[in-house]
């Protein structure tokens, strides 16, 4: 019997196999393989060491050029993916390309971290992953052996059914392709995600206009009116602001891009990711929809941003200026002439440094503490941030009666499927749709109601 159970070494996983005869131990063996994230000339890399600590060529190939233009938490994603994949082959003592139907079942159990008990082999593992985890797993397990030019049928294998997806008032139907393997993903509960009602939104910017500042505003206006992204705020500089002609009305504008100066809580998600200063003056980089999006800003916000700026970026020039001038200066893409000599990001933290995530994400907590608004258990606090954007959505959908295509435009995604997610009405609002449904029929057929 061959016992492999699952060990960590601060938060790193490996695993031990345990040989016994009958109730004997014979033999123990480690199974190590160990992942690195290390920079190296302003570039980060990320490596994945075999049991002997030499590190695997093809993974740092794969993960560092193959998905070079992938942002970093994607590469972490598939360092992690292939290190399970790899531990696991050790176990089996097999290379995935030559991998059944069975062994890839039993790949996914290995992921999923169940523990069945088997005749020859044993798992005791305390990891557990969720269904959309592991398909994501196996989608970079695809891009892996495509990558080193083989194949695995019982991995690549389609089914003969194809997923079929609507968006609700439409005629628009998706065909998506599945695969064998994948596992099924079930509906979430439809009460998830939440969002921010108009009301809600009321009393936030009450309580931020009442013991905040200019940049709690701004910021959380610009993710419900305008629908950005947290990543999206904490990212913009002061070239990203502009006023543009458009006929003949000057409308103020936002940029969405991103730049090499960028830290990682300062990225636009859906926008092309940049690797070298070069890209700036590429044609991908100048085209709308991929290598910048871009968000009309209301006028009165428009003009509240500047008057931030003008207070607190000359306030840190003064008071903070080693860390404003280290910290605060962002790359500048504009071909045209600039304002000012330097281009900065936007928004700074008390010490003069631009504001990331983990202190914005605190005053989020406390707004929605001092409000009233439920704050679910052990999910992660940006996701709070988000349901602004869902907010925005929500609004768009609710009282503008903005149909499909107009929302995935202003939502800014590249494809119908994606809106889909927002067509999905609380408890509440299908209590609203169905009365007013009813309260219409009526109408229509005044005999339609008893009498009684």
């Amino acid at each position: 019997m061959i016992i492999i159970r699952e060990q960590k070494n601060n938060n790193e996983l490996y695993f031990k196999t345990e040989i016994l005869e009958g109730n004997k131990l014979i033999s123990i063996n480690t199974i190590y393989y160990k992942s690195l994230i290390k920079k190296l000339n302003g570039t980060t890399y990320l490596m994945l060491y075999d049991t002997k600590m030499k590190p695997i060529s093809e993974v740092f190939t794969f993960i560092n050029y193959y998905k070079v233009n992938q942002s970093l938490n994607s590469k972490i994603k598939a360092q992690q993916a292939l290190k399970l994949l790899y531990s696991f082959q050790s176990i089996i003592n097999k290379e995935l390309k030559n991998f059944n139907t069975t062994d890839i079942n039993s790949l996914k159990l290995f992921l999923k971290g169940l523990s069945p008990k088997g005749q020859v082999m044993t798992f005791k593992l305390s990891s557990c992953r969720s269904n959309q985890t592991i398909n994501g797993y196996l989608s970079i397990y695809r891009q892996y052996m495509e990558y080193m030019g083989v194949d695995n049928k019982a991995l690549s294998k389609k089914s003969n059914k194809m997923s079929l997806l609507t968006i609700p008032d439409s005629e628009i139907n998706f065909s998506v392709e599945r695969y064998k393997s994948n596992e099924k993903i079930p509906r979430k509960p439809i009460e998830v995600p939440r969002y921010i009602s108009v009301d809600e939104f009321r009393s936030i910017l009450n309580e931020t206009r009442k013991n905040y500042g200019k940049v709690e505003e701004i910021i959380l206006r610009l993710m419900y009116q305008c629908g950005l992204r947290i990543g999206e705020c904490l990212g913009l500089t002061a070239d990203d602001l502009v006023v543009e002609k458009i006929g003949d009305i000057y409308v103020t504008m936002a940029y969405i891009r991103n730049r090499i100066s960028d830290k990682n809580d300062q990225q636009a998600k859906t926008c092309m990711v940049v690797i070298d200063k070069k890209q700036y003056q590429s044609t991908d980089y100048k085209t709308e929809g991929y290598g910048y999006q871009k968000v009309i800003v209301p006028q009165d916000l428009f003009d509240l941003i500047n008057n931030y700026i003008e207070e607190e970026h000359s306030n840190a020039r003064e008071q903070k200026k080693d860390n404003y001038y280290s910290k605060t200066i962002a790359d500048r893409v504009r071909s045209e002439k600039p304002y000012e000599d330097i281009n900065y990001y936007v928004f700074l933290n008390t010490l003069g440094k631009p504001l990331l995530s983990h202190l914005w994400n605190q005053r989020v907590r406390a707004i929605f503490k001092a409000v009233g608004i439920p704050i679910d258990k052990n999910v992660r606090e940006h996701n709070l941030n988000h349901r602004f954007r869902h907010g925005f959505a929500m609004f768009n959908i609710k009282y503008l009666g903005c149909k499909e295509i107009e929302l995935m435009q202003r939502m800014r995604h590249s494809n119908l499927a994606s809106v889909a997610f927002y067509f999905k009405p609380t408890v509440s609002d299908q209590i609203k749709i169905k009365t007013d449904f009813a309260n219409s029929l009526y109408k229509v057929i005044p005999n339609l109601k008893s009498k009684e």
